[in-house]
């Protein structure tokens, strides 16, 4: 069985688990049945009911049955899209030249007319702009938000690194060869590692070579506290999810909760979409060196928040991440100086992650949320992390503000709190590190900024 797990097959699992407690129920009641006197007891009540366990267990294996082909149906078409997706990405690739010749004027236009709409927008009264920016996020959010659309970029960006193999000229056989699909040579971190010193080259021209190397995105990063109050120990998942940073918390990007021995470290998503080094240090270039495993500045702040917080080596750490957060997440538990009991993640494109071992990891995904998918398709088993995916949005979701109204923290959490009875090891363990949070804690809030950061 591999590690992709939707959140109805859980439901599934869940319902064969408690047909099989049914059984067993029912077989110790006919048991007894059986040893108490006839003539209270007929013996032909306890036939029955011995009768109904079996049709009962024998459900439940009937639900274990379709369980397990749903899980390899789903396999199949992930390895089938995936490999599609390969050979296409590949011909994009090595037809790019003509590509070029024939949609350069086409995107031009296009860019020119987007160009020119903005000029007649600004020109609107600002009522009337504002109603039409919000007319267009909507229609964008609702195109962006489709699954079918969040499963064709999954897939595509999967396939990245055969559309380089295509325009560099390898044949196909050698670009699937070195590819995902053999050798792994070649592979969407390769991918993100390559554009993430570029970007980090672009941004610092002076520091070329550090960029080059992958620390054009790990700039030194200062952490300040920004407060410390008391705190009660998380309920469960979602109250976990609920406490990650976001807009109203001052600036912070990162909540130390301590609680006895254990530390509880929350880590916000990205804040600035920009690709450039800016002194935010939750930006695109972290999100990229995230991704192509490199250590971005994110990563460098929620180290440093967690040494001054005096976490050290042995210390049990749950790391609970939104969107970058959750990539920044993995990283520092993927880390041997970190003793991760727990990793909760919600949005985050984790899929090319390599999971840190004997760590159980629950990672809740929107299946019409774009952010996931941009961590490419998961085709290779998981040990230890369990997707629980759902839909995000309701008609209500869309109110012209958001591109991705599948992607707010807000929406997650409430998917965390309708998921409460999921029969699964992984959200059992993670239930269980959780639970054994008693008693009040401290909170911390962390602010970080980049300390060096060329004008």
């Amino acid at each position: 069985m591999t590690g992709v797990v939707r959140v109805d097959s859980i439901e599934l699992d869940s319902l064969s688990s408690a047909w099989n407690q049914l059984a067993v129920a029912l077989e110790e009641w006919a048991a007894s049945w059986r040893t108490w006197d006839a003539e209270f007891a007929p013996e032909a009540s306890g036939r029955e009911a011995t009768s109904i366990a079996v049709n009962v267990r024998e459900l439940a294996e009937r639900l274990d049955r379709v369980t397990q082909a749903y899980h390899d149906v789903e396999t199949s078409n992930t390895l089938v899209f995936q490999r599609a997706s390969d050979a296409c990405l590949w011909l994009v690739g090595r037809l790019l030249p003509t590509l070029g010749c024939v949609l350069g004027p086409v995107a031009a236009s296009f860019a020119a007319s987007l160009a020119f709409s903005r000029v007649l927008l600004d020109a609107l009264p600002p009522r009337l702009r504002s109603h039409l920016v919000h007319f267009q996020t909507d229609e964008w959010a609702h195109v962006l938000s489709s699954p079918a659309v969040v499963r064709a970029i999954e897939v595509g960006v999967g396939s990245l690194d055969e559309g380089i193999s295509g325009a560099l000229g390898l044949p196909l056989p050698v670009a699937l060869g070195i590819g995902s699909a053999g050798l792994g040579i070649t592979s969407l971190a390769g991918t993100s590692r390559l554009a993430s010193r570029v970007n980090g080259i672009a941004a610092r021209p002076s520091a070329a070579v550090d960029a080059s190397t992958g620390g054009g995105a790990a700039v030194p990063t200062t952490v300040e506290r920004v407060g410390t109050q008391p705190v009660r120990a998380p309920r469960d998942i979602a109250d976990a999810l609920s406490r990650i940073p976001s807009s109203t918390d001052d600036g912070a990007q990162v909540r130390i909760e301590k609680f006895g021995d254990t530390h509880v470290v929350y880590i916000g998503g990205t804040v600035d979409a920009s690709l450039g080094v800016t002194s935010q240090p939750w930006d695109m270039s972290s999100n990229l060196a995230a991704l192509g495993g490199d250590p971005g500045a994110s990563e460098n702040a929620v180290r440093r928040a967690m040494e001054q917080s005096g976490i050290g080596r042995g210390d049990p750490v749950i790391l609970v991440g939104h969107s970058q957060g959750g990539l920044v997440a993995m990283r520092v538990a993927q880390s041997p100086d970190v003793t991760a009991r727990a990793v909760i993640t919600a949005g985050a494109p984790i899929h090319a992650l390599t999971p840190p071992p004997e760590v159980p990891i629950v990672a809740f995904e929107h299946i019409d949320d774009v952010v996931p998918a941009l961590g490419g398709t998961v085709t290779q088993p998981q040990q230890g992390v369990v997707y629980v995916r759902s839909l995000g949005t309701t008609p209500s979701s869309f109110t012209g503000d958001s591109l991705v109204p599948a992607h707010r923290l807000e929406a997650y959490v409430q998917t965390a709190r309708e998921c409460t009875k999921l029969d699964d090891a992984r959200v059992t363990q993670t239930d269980a590190a959780l639970g054994a949070l008693t008693g009040s804690g401290t909170t911390t809030l962390w602010k970080a900024t980049r300390s060096e950061v060329e004008k």
